[in-house]
């Protein structure tokens, strides 16, 4: 008698856990090539209450101000969310570019200058969002802010590099690795 009619039932069982190991990796790697479901992005919340209660907290921001941030957070949301979602887009058709095999450097540098130009407008949206905070303050409210936006700096830095732009300090060049002569 050969094996498999010797443990058939054994057989089955390895058939099938084999059957459901195949079709769930499938259905991962489906869902993640395929279109995200849900609301739109800019309509998903982008702060939670904990930072309106921190700007009435530490801010002492009125209920009349805070009715006016969550317009000006929800406007911002709506302005950056599509364009953050388009970066995102841009930065994984690269990868796929450089995975695929033969990238092609064209496409690649014109990629990458739109990224850097939806990055551009992404930072000039904040900024004026940032303005807009500021004059809803009033002369205590915008020092107070000043100290909320530095301590949210200096406790978001990386340990151990010094204040200032990202990744300020690094080489700008990937590390020397020795050539291997065969």
């Amino acid at each position: 008698m050969d094996i498999i009619t010797k443990n058939r039932f054994t057989f089955w069982i390895i058939l099938i856990l084999l059957f459901f190991n195949i079709a769930a990796v499938t259905m991962i790697w489906i869902d993640r090539k395929g279109p995200r479901t849900g609301p739109p992005i800019h309509e998903r919340p982008v702060h939670s209450e904990r930072t309106l209660e921190l700007l009435q907290q530490e801010l002492g921001f009125t209920d009349e101000q805070i009715i006016k941030y969550d317009q000006l957070r929800r406007r911002h949301a709506r302005q950056t969310q599509p364009l953050i979602h388009e970066l995102q887009q841009l930065k994984r058709k690269i990868m796929d570019d450089i995975l695929a095999g033969n990238p092609d450097s064209e496409y690649v540098q014109e990629t990458a200058r739109r990224i850097g130009e939806l990055q551009a407008q992404v930072e000039h949206l904040t900024f004026t969002h940032f303005l807009d905070l500021k004059e809803l303050c009033g002369e205590e409210q915008v020092q107070q802010l000043k100290e909320l936006i530095r301590a949210f700096h200096s406790r978001n830095r990386p340990q151990g590099k010094p204040p200032g732009p990202r990744g300020e300090g690094r080489p700008m060049h990937p590390p020397h690795r020795p050539e291997h002569s065969l």
